[in-house]
């Protein structure tokens, strides 16, 4: 399937409404990656982005999200086939999600909080704001480091390494059980 019969699919579940808190982008389809009919399904939704400027509940969505500069976006109960990036000024909740990738807040966002929900690839909050990880599960590494707000990371179930470094505050948190490492700031939570 091509991205854009895959994104087609994706669309087709959303309602008018979640829509317009979508942006597109997708690959040139006449690049070899793209063109090349025998990609698998997984490949062509890797190569879809959508940019969330908005709220998108209640779906699937086979695509990467993106949360452009200065934007927020809620991402409530919904299952994330890629990752999920956030970019300088802006902000993202994920509530009661399913993300199959990974969640980066990187170089400048204002605030990542994830609440209740699966993220099956690693989690990072890197030179940003303020990050909250609460009664969620994380299969990969849990990365906070060098963030100028608050830091809390509580009941939580992480299956390898949670490193926190050079954090403006030390992070606070409770009831967490880390199958890894503990590094840095994280070590005595």
């Amino acid at each position: 399937m091509t991205p854009v019969l895959s994104l087609l699919a994706t669309l087709s579940v959303l309602p008018s409404s979640d829509v317009s808190a979508l942006e597109l982008s997708v690959p040139d389809v006449t690049s070899p990656a793209v063109a090349v009919s025998s990609l698998d399904l997984a490949q062509a939704r890797s190569t879809v982005t959508l940019t969330c400027k908005g709220t998108l509940t209640s779906r699937n969505i086979a695509a990467n999200i993106l949360v452009p500069a200065g934007a927020t976006c809620l991402l409530n109960d919904v299952m994330i086939t890629g990752n999920v990036q956030v970019q300088s000024g802006a902000s993202l909740t994920v509530r009661n999600a399913n993300v199959q990738g990974f969640v980066s807040g990187r170089a400048g966002f204002r605030h990542l909080d994830v609440q209740g929900s699966i993220v099956q690839g690693e989690v990072r909050a890197e030179e940003g704001g303020s990050f909250n990880l609460n009664d969620s599960q994380v299969t990969g590494h849990v990365r906070v480091s060098r963030n100028t707000g608050p830091v809390r990371i509580a009941h939580a179930t992480l299956n390898r390494d949670l490193e926190c470094w050079s954090n403006r505050a030390a992070p606070t948190g409770t009831w967490l059980r880390v199958d890894g490492r503990q590094l840095g700031q994280c070590s005595r939570l």
